[in-house]
This record gives C-alpha cells, structure tokens and sequence, in this order.
C-alpha cells in the first residue's frame, strides 16, 4: 500500500507542478507582453481557466488523503472515539458519492463535446481536452477519498507523519 501512495502522490504533484508552472508562464508572459506593447494574449485564458480546475480538484485530491480538508468539528467533538470514526467514515461516503458525481458527469459533457466536435472560441482546440480535466479531477478526488477511507478503516491513517513534516520536526 505504501508504494502504490508513494506512486499516486508522484502522480498528483507532477499533474500539480506541470499545471502550476505552465499557469504561471502563460500569465506572466501576458502581462509583460501587454505592458509593454498593445498586443495580448487573452487567447491564453483559454488554458488558464481550464488548469486552474485542474490544479483546484487534484489540489483536493491530494489533500483529502491526509484528511486535510476543513471540516466543523463542532459535533464530532464531543462524541467517543468509535462514534467519531463512524461520523468521519460517513463523510468520507458522501465525498466519495460527490467525487464519482463529478467523474460521472464531466465525462457525459466531454464525451459529449468530443461527439459534436466542439472547438474552444480562440484558440480552436478541441473543447473536451479543457472539459476533460473535471472527470480527471474528479477521479482523483474519489481514489483519494477511497484510500482514506481505507486508511482510517485498517487504523493506519495517522500511523507516520508525512516526509515533510518529518523535515520540519
């Protein structure tokens, strides 16, 4: 198990770093390159938005492994350990459920933009390949949600810390 996380999380922070510096060349080349002349290149926010959702739900995929996302604890708190964990497994079924809803449906759209061979309006690329980043997401967000259900289920969730907090320590 730790070697297929060790390979699901290499996954995830090179779909992570590739769409955050991408993002980051493209906007930045477009400001300069309005600055300093009239030209623009509004085209590129056709790529922009697209791997911001990218970045945004395997962002949460990478996070919901290791529990981090915000949650109220106002009534988990005062229940017992057991019913606590039983509280926590239910929210993690309704993640998993909201996780397969996106997979679900981003892949109805895109199969559906790849039948009408819909284009995007500047650059006129196929739109799919932008649509087909929501199921993308969305099924790392359901893997992720999965395994964690999986670690908190075996009791193996907060076994070690992650390396990086190890480095801090």
């Amino acid at each position: 198990m730790k070697r297929y996380l060790k390979v699901l999380d290499y996954i995830e922070n090179a779909i992570l770093c590739v769409s955050m510096f991408v993002m980051m060349i493209i906007t930045f080349l477009n400001v300069v390159v309005r600055n300093l002349s009239n030209f623009s290149f509004a085209f590129t926010e056709e790529l922009v938005g697209p791997l911001f959702i990218l970045v945004t739900l395997v962002g949460a995929a990478a996070v919901a492994r290791r529990g981090g996302h915000i949650g109220l604890t106002i009534i988990s708190d005062r229940l017992s350990e057991n019913h606590r964990k039983y509280l926590t497994l239910f929210t993690v079924i309704l993640s998993i459920t909201f996780s397969v809803l996106i997979l679900y449906y981003g892949y109805h759209i895109t199969a559906n933009q790849i039948a009408r061979g819909v284009t995007s309006p500047a650059m006129r690329w196929p739109q799919w390949i932008f649509t087909s980043f929501v199921p993308i997401g969305g099924f790392f967000m359901a893997l992720e949600f999965f395994n964690y259900a999986i670690l908190l289920l075996t009791g193996k969730l907060n076994e070690q810390p992650p390396e990086e907090v190890k480095e801090v320590m």
